[in-house]
Order: C-alpha cells, then sequence, then structure tokens
C-alpha cells in the first residue's frame, strides 16, 4: 500500500529537480516504480510466502564486522519474530553472506526463509518494498528500506547515526 509521507529522498529529490539539478521532474517515484516487483512476487510464491502476511525483513550483516548483529543475536531475534501470528521472516544479505545467513537459521531452529544468494540488488529492494517492516544493520539495504517508506528498524554499531540513520528526521 502507499505510504502516506515521502521519505525524505523523495522529497530532496524532488527540490533537486525543480531546482534544475537533480535526476528528474517534481513528479519523481524514484527507482522505485522500476524493480522487478512481480519477479519477487513468483519468487515469494515459490516459497510460499504471501505478501496478504506480513513479511519482515531481517539484515543482520555489514561489510565491516563490527557493524553486524552476532549469529546468536540474529538467532534470537529470528526466532523470536517468526513465532508472531501471520509474521514471515526473510533473512537477506549479499552473496558474501550465504553461509552466515544459513548459519543463523539454523540456530535459529524456526521457519525463516533465506534471500540471501538468492535475489539480485535489485530484487531485494523490491522484497524490502513489499515487506511490512525491515530490521538491520547501517547498509544500503536498510536506505532502500527508507527510501520504500518502509517502517524500519535501524541498528547501529560505530559511527555517528545523526550523520548516516535513514530513518531520522532530516534537516535542510
Amino acid at each position: 500500500p502507499p505510504r502516506s509521507t515521502p521519505f525524505p529522498y523523495t522529497t530532496r529529490f524532488r527540490a533537486l529537480g525543480k531546482a534544475g539539478i537533480g535526476p528528474g521532474p517534481a513528479d519523481w517515484s524514484g527507482p522505485i516504480s522500476r524493480l522487478p516487483h512481480k519477479k519477487v512476487e513468483k519468487w515469494l510464491d515459490r516459497k510460499r510466502l504471501s505478501i496478504n502476511g506480513r513479511l519482515i525483513i531481517l539484515h543482520p550483516f555489514a561489510g565491516i564486522e563490527s557493524r553486524s548483529l552476532s549469529h546468536e543475536t540474529t538467532a534470537v531475534l529470528a526466532r523470536k519474530l517468526s513465532a508472531l501470528k501471520d509474521v514471515s521472516v526473510i533473512l537477506t544479505g549479499g552473496p558474501e553472506n550465504v553461509e552466515e545467513i544459513h548459519r543463523v537459521a539454523r540456530q535459529a531452529g524456526a521457519s525463516v526463509c533465506i534471500a540471501a544468494g538468492e535475489l539480485s540488488l535489485e530484487e531485494t529492494w523490491a522484497l524490502i518494498d513489499k515487506s511490512s517492516l525491515f530490521i538491520g544493520v547501517d547498509t544500503g539495504a536498510l536506505h532502500m528500506a527508507a527510501a520504500s517508506n518502509i517502517p524500519a528498524i535501524a541498528i547501529f554499531g560505530p559511527g555517528d547515526p545523526s550523520i548516516w540513520d535513514p530513518t531520522a528526521s532530516w534537516k535542510m
């Protein structure tokens, strides 16, 4: 469903477009409209996941280990989220995270779906765009959730969230 308020990125792109220095006109809808939603819907069907239920994306790993969640924390979170009624938990990550994601899924001992290594970057964004909630560390996927106006829980390790948190209020 459409989000009630535009994400700050959208507002800024519109403002830049009006000034003639941005990526497009005032009705900019961003790359979200070009995402491979149909392909992701077929992937969800193969996994027997319904977009009518609540899809929760759990993105626990970053390129910098100190910004990643531990395997144990991720497994506990996945187990607790999976226990909620009408919730499907999907673990996402890059190709370099596939082994870790499978290890976490085994540790969780719960019904979780693994998208890491199965979807392209654009398909991952389309999946995030279809989710009800994104929980993840400071990565590009967090920014995708924010750009799609998906409610997000941003988990920050070392670094300054006031600079990098796309879910925070932006000041101009």
